[in-house]
Parts: C-alpha cells; sequence; structure tokens
C-alpha cells in the first residue's frame, strides 16, 4: 500500500478518535461498527475502573 498525502491526518484520527480513523479508510462497514463497540467496551471499562479507584 502505497503511503498518500492523507495519511498523515488518517493516523493523527486513529490515535485521537479510533473510529474516526476507520471511518476515513473504510467508511460504514462492518471494520468501522466493530471498531466503535471495542471503544465503547474499553472506555467503559477504563472508566468504572477510574471511578471505583
Amino acid at each position: 500500500m502505497a503511503f498518500t498525502a492523507t495519511d498523515p491526518i488518517k493516523m493523527i484520527f486513529a490515535v485521537i478518535l479510533p473510529p474516526l480513523g476507520v471511518f476515513f479508510e473504510v467508511g460504514f462497514k462492518g471494520h468501522f461498527w466493530l471498531n466503535i463497540i471495542l471503544t465503547w467496551i474499553s472506555h467503559s471499562t477504563s472508566a468504572s475502573t477510574a471511578l471505583r479507584l
């Protein structure tokens, strides 16, 4: 896969908000929705741990 001019922007979004980075790469396909679910699971578990402490 060749490196394009928009790749740095996609990388920044992938770090800041992973579902947005996936959306820019594949659109509203299965990978996007899987990423939404995994991001929500990760956020909910880390938030609950932080609240418990």
